[in-house]
């Protein structure tokens, strides 16, 4: 008994040498890392500034702009479009990639061009030689109108986020300055946030799709008296327990009589659009809708998420099914079904802003988004696409 106490000594001793040489020899070698990576840590200021300007050149000659301009677009751009949607004179594309087609010709198109500069996601956009008129437009240019007579009320707020894949977010600025609705939300800016309370600030925060406002939550604490609407199959993780108010099932819902969501599935589960009549009412709170009008009588604005919009590659109305998150089945019959909706213009969070030929002629309106469902789903059939 006492001989096998000893030896389990023996051994307990030797076990507890091997761990703490062990802990020694990791500690060196920890170190002795960490001092190979002192020089580098302290590398001088001249040196790191020349690895900074080496990789700025090798990102400005990786994508070809077409002219030699004060612009260029290097090749962290991710071929969203943004900056084509925004100034198309200056900004073209070149495969799957845009580039700078050739100088802005005014003062007029230089901001434009300067404000799909601040808007790209990537910060793609780049200047050769700094210039002033930058600042003013940051200052100035966003929430920017996007049609004051065609549109009114209505605009785009620029700042789109990378987080989001760029999705276009929008202002509707009604005249009780208490009703602001803000369609999906950009990346915050404290300016832009400025701007927009000078406006009347924001009264719901809708989301039209899932992952649309990943930066909600910084927007509601500048706006806490915000409601931030989304439907329950959208509400992603971190929104949980955030969220003011919950659609549930398939609608349509209504703020009042100027505002109704409808229910769009296909591109995300609780895919949401919201269509919007200009003529400003206060608010009362959503509730469940049974009717909108009759169809015709006034012609509206969609704002349909990455449900629809207008794809200057096809030349057409489109669903994107390439970006696709559900089901093209789903997503091509809530496009064949917006036909019935009563609106004009379509203002996507992807792709760009279409009129309907018309006016909104109801039977134009059916026709053309019967088309583009189909061939919506046609493509994503060739494209191998699970629908």
């Amino acid at each position: 008994m006492a001989s096998d106490l000893s030896h389990a000594r023996r051994k307990r001793r030797k076990c507890s040498h091997f761990f703490f040489s062990f802990l020694f020899l990791a500690n060196f070698s920890v170190t002795s890392a960490f001092h190979t990576m002192l020089p580098s840590m302290h590398r001088p200021v001249k040196e790191t500034r020349r690895r900074t300007l080496m990789r700025a050149r090798a990102k400005e000659e990786s994508l070809g702009n077409a002219v030699d301009a004060n612009l260029y677009v290097d090749r962290s751009c991710s071929g969203c479009g943004t900056c084509r949607s925004i100034c198309p004179g200056v900004f073209g594309d070149l495969g799957l990639q845009s580039v700078v087609e050739r100088e802005p010709l005014d003062k007029n198109e230089t901001r434009a061009a300067y404000r799909a500069m601040v808007t790209c996601p990537m910060g793609a956009i780049r200047l050769r030689k700094p210039d002033p008129l930058v600042k003013e437009v940051v200052m100035h240019d966003f929430p920017t109108p996007l049609d004051p007579v065609a549109l009114p009320g209505v605009y785009f707020l620029g700042y789109h986020n990378r987080e989001s894949m760029g999705v276009t977010p929008y202002l509707i600025v009604r005249d009780n300055g208490e009703g602001n609705i803000m369609i999906d939300a950009p990346r915050f800016n404290g300016r832009l946030a400025q701007q927009i309370e000078s406006l009347g600030g924001v009264r719901y925060m809708i989301v039209t799709h899932e992952g649309s406002a990943p930066h909600h939550d910084l927007w509601h604490a500048f706006f806490p008296s915000s409601e931030r609407v989304v439907h329950r199959m959208d509400v992603t993780r971190e929104m949980r327990g955030q969220v003011e108010a919950i659609l549930q099932g398939k609608g349509p819902w209504r703020i009042d009589d100027d505002v109704k969501i409808v229910a769009l599935p296909g591109y995300s589960p609780g895919s949401i659009g919201v269509l919007f009549h200009p003529s400003s009412v206060s608010s009362n709170g959503i509730e469940e809708d049974s009717k909108w009008g009759k169809d015709g009588e006034r012609n509206g604005i969609l704002f349909s998420g990455r449900t629809l919009g207008w794809s200057a590659r096809l030349n057409r109305l489109d669903g994107f099914a390439q970006f696709s998150r559900g089901s093209l089945r789903k997503q091509a019959a809530s496009i064949k079904g917006l036909g019935k909706e009563d609106f004009a213009w379509i203002l996507p969070a992807e792709g760009l802003k279409f009129h309907l030929p018309g006016g909104g002629n109801a039977e134009t309106r059916e026709r053309l988004l019967a088309e583009a469902a189909e061939l919506f789903l046609a493509r994503g059939r060739v494209g191998g696409l699970n629908v």
